[in-house]
């Protein structure tokens, strides 16, 4: 994703990857059905990780902070 990042852009990325994941095309999930979801997010600048855990908390999305991208890696290899 390009910087900055507006949360309809998060979102929309969001449901892109999923309906693709699911094999579902041209199905929009409202904002609500992702309540409950868990996002990594990846963000070496405080602010803009402070923002986008915010916004994404407002739609009751579970959030988990990676410093940096070698971070998430990390995370990601041992969330499975």
């Amino acid at each position: 994703m390009s910087k900055p990042l507006f949360p309809g852009n998060v979102i929309t990325a969001y449901r892109h990857a999923r309906r693709r994941k699911d094999g579902i095309a041209g199905k929009k999930k409202p904002v609500s059905d992702l309540a409950g979801r868990r996002i990594l997010v990846a963000e070496d600048m405080a602010i803009n990780a402070e923002i986008m855990m915010m916004i994404l908390s407002t739609w009751k999305i579970e959030t988990e902070l990676a410093e940096n991208g070698q971070v998430a890696v990390d995370k990601f290899k041992g969330s499975g």
